[in-house]
């Protein structure tokens, strides 16, 4: 007899606002593809972006035998209220309701108590709710981690027939080269604990697992070949984990018979100029790293003990191999004034990497508190930015005076007379002329 599941990804926020999203549920679709190993019937239902009408998008899913709530999935925070929201709906589909993408056991354990909850899930989901599924009454717990050894290697790609790739926007400007690019998770965990990282939107693992090389090759051709992806960008927080990992991952993606170009995330205190150089071999165009701060004791806090010579060793580097540069920033971490954030921000100006994104920190689980610091209850849903709670350093009197700085920020690095004809320099067809209008159009938006 066939057994249904839909797999139910929440909207943003539950009152109706909604924001471009830019990527499918990555979570969502290797849960999905889980289920259909296990011979489910799976339906995923991607809510995110459908502002007032997620009620009756998913009314229209039908009855199922069970139902995935994804609350976080890659790069998706999102507020209690969503899944609150959300839960009561999908009560009314099954009597069945799984909840996936907790950051942490205690988490698990505190949302299984909520009604209409029959269990929650943490670690590799996509592993361990077909396992729980599959175990029947007897034995059940209500939060669930894979029993027994994963190999990370035999888990299913992303159910990619499952997802209207039509339904998502193109990625930012500086992120992307050629769409479609589709995101690809090699590495499972991560052993940093960066202060303003919530692992939970990388489907966190308590311990890092990485998919062999070879295994990693045979999603990209999927993705090139049968969904058409232009270009991968390599999702997980650090890519340069293993230094003998990626040479062999670069090796393989260089003898490719269809060669693709890609971006990743890295820690720069991880990178030398041998890695770089087999990255930019491979077809590696962009690489993104966190600076988060141009104040030494700051950064060091936030658990980046790394100087600033560092990184402007790995700019020029990159910039030797053709390699484009994004350097990341986060406004508001703990310590921070108006003093240090100008600061960071002299740091950005100073270093010149390609591009800069400037974030303000935003509270997860693991969040310290100093002394006058402060979470704030209400949700900052900006656009260009991280959706969550604000964290407001002693400092700062309001988020509007630490969000007046994230804008002094952009306009000093983009509007820069040296920056815009640099940019205007490497301008070699339509399609980068493309990008540069839209990049010039969101930091319109950003900046004003």
């Amino acid at each position: 007899m066939e057994r249904t599941c839909v797999v139910v990804c929440p909207p943003l926020e539950p009152r109706g606002l909604t924001s471009p999203v830019r990527h499918a549920p990555l979570l969502g679709l290797y849960i999905a593809a889980g289920l259909k190993r296990a011979g489910w019937d799976v339906s995923v239902q991607d809510l995110y972006h459908s502002g007032k009408a997620w009620e009756h998008m998913l009314s229209s899913a039908g009855t199922a035998d069970a139902a995935v709530v994804v609350w976080r999935d890659y790069d998706r925070p999102l507020p209690e209220s969503s899944l609150e929201a959300v839960l009561p709906a999908v009560r009314r589909l099954t009597a069945q309701v799984l909840v996936a993408g907790t950051s942490s056991e205690h988490e698990s354990e505190e949302l299984a108590r909520l009604p209409g909850v029959t269990a929650c899930f943490h670690e590799l989901p996509e592993v361990s709710i077909p396992r729980w599924l599959e175990a029947g009454a007897e034995g059940r717990e209500a939060t669930g981690r894979p029993s027994g050894p994963v190999d990370i290697d035999s888990i299913p790609m992303p159910a990619w027939e499952l997802a209207d790739l039509a339904a998502y926007s193109t990625p930012v400007a500086h992120r992307h080269k050629f769409a479609p690019v589709l995101p690809v998770l090699a590495i499972r965990g991560c052993p940093h604990k960066c202060v303003f990282c919530d692992k939970a939107g990388f489907a966190a693992s308590r311990t890092v697992a990485m998919r062999s090389p070879g295994r990693v090759i045979e999603e990209i051709e999927l993705l090139v070949s049968r969904v058409g992806a232009r270009e991968i960008q390599f999702c997980e927080p650090v890519f340069n984990l293993d230094k003998a990992w990626v040479l062999d991952l670069c090796h393989r993606l260089e003898c490719m018979q269809r060669p693709v170009p890609w971006s990743c995330h890295v820690r720069i205190d991880r990178l030398d100029r041998e890695m770089l150089a087999a990255m930019a071999r491979a077809g590696c165009w962009n690489v993104l790293f966190g600076i988060e701060s141009g104040d030494d004791t700051i950064r060091g806090a936030a658990n980046k003990e790394f100087g600033l010579d560092r990184a402007r060793d790995v700019i020029g580097w990159c910039r030797e191999l053709d390699i484009e540069t994004t350097a990341s920033f986060v406004l508001g971490l703990p310590g921070d004034t108006p003093g240090s954030v100008r600061k960071t921000i002299g740091a950005a100006l100073d270093l010149s990497p390609d591009y800069a994104q400037f974030f303000l920190h935003k509270a997860n689980v693991e969040s310290p508190l100093n002394d006058g610091d402060r979470i704030l209850d209400e949700w900052d849903f900006s656009v260009h930015d991280i959706p969550g709670r604000p964290y407001l350093p002693a400092a700062f009197a309001s988020l509007h005076d630490l969000t007046l700085l994230k804008k002094e920020a952009y306009r000093k690095f983009y509007l820069r007379p040296g920056y815009v004809l640099s940019r205007l320099r490497r301008l070699t067809g339509p399609s980068e002329l493309l990008r540069l209008a839209a990049g010039m159009r969101a930091l319109v938006r950003i900046a004003r």
